[in-house]
């Protein structure tokens, strides 16, 4: 199965191919501002290096955020575009599972929980029960933070937000974490573009850039 897969929802562009033999390409950017520049670029320069052509795909998947809400835009559009066009199955991927994906596979874990750092004073919390929530500050109560205590696997850049959460882990992505993820929800796939939709978690926490 050919899939291929891009996340834009961060500062860290990445674009990955699964080749019909399960070879995954991949290819990263690292500058925010220039994601809409990379990601077309991108795809082109990852077929051509595995020798196939777009209709060859059998599956696209990009995430939907929550992150910049340029970066998501521009990745659901994208997306969009390519599905009309070839007229393939779409895999919606959530940027915190995305995150914690690959920290499972670089610290050997089975749950982590993620926190991402929102701006305006708010975060985006991925419970071990892959949900996700978005919260602000000034809600925090001392019961939210001996919550978020309990949980032994932490990554993300909101902690430091949250307290004396200082035990955080790093979480790298790569392009293995966006296939693996779009072959595990391949019963989430969508048939009409207009349905791939950016993840908003709130109206107006989502209209402001994040820095992962």
């Amino acid at each position: 199965m050919t899939i291929l897969a891009f996340d834009t929802s961060s500062r860290e562009g990445l674009i990955a191919l699964c080749t019909p033999t399960g070879q995954v390409l991949e290819l990263k950017n690292t500058n925010i501002q220039a994601h809409h520049a990379f990601i077309l670029p991108g795809i082109q320069q990852l077929l051509a290096e595995a020798q196939l052509n777009l209709a060859e795909i059998d599956h696209l998947a990009c995430s939907i955020g929550p992150g910049s809400f340029v970066g998501t835009r521009l990745a659901v559009s994208v997306m969009q575009g390519l599905a009309y066009g070839l007229k393939k199955p779409i895999i919606p991927l959530n940027h915190l599972e995305i995150l914690a994906l690959a920290a499972k596979r670089m610290h050997g874990l089975q749950e982590v929980v993620v926190a991402l750092d929102a701006k305006m004073q708010a975060f985006y919390f991925l419970d071990p029960k892959q949900k996700t929530h978005f919260y602000r500050l000034a809600e925090m109560d001392t019961d939210t933070q001996q919550a978020l205590r309990k949980y032994p696997h932490k990554i993300g850049d909101a902690w430091p937000l949250l307290g004396e959460f200082t035990v955080t882990l790093e979480a790298q992505c790569i392009g293995k974490d966006l296939i693996d993820l779009a072959q595990q929800n391949l019963n989430r796939a969508l048939m009409t573009p207009s349905q791939l939709l950016p993840l908003y978690l709130n109206d107006e926490g989502n209209w402001k850039k994040t820095r992962n």
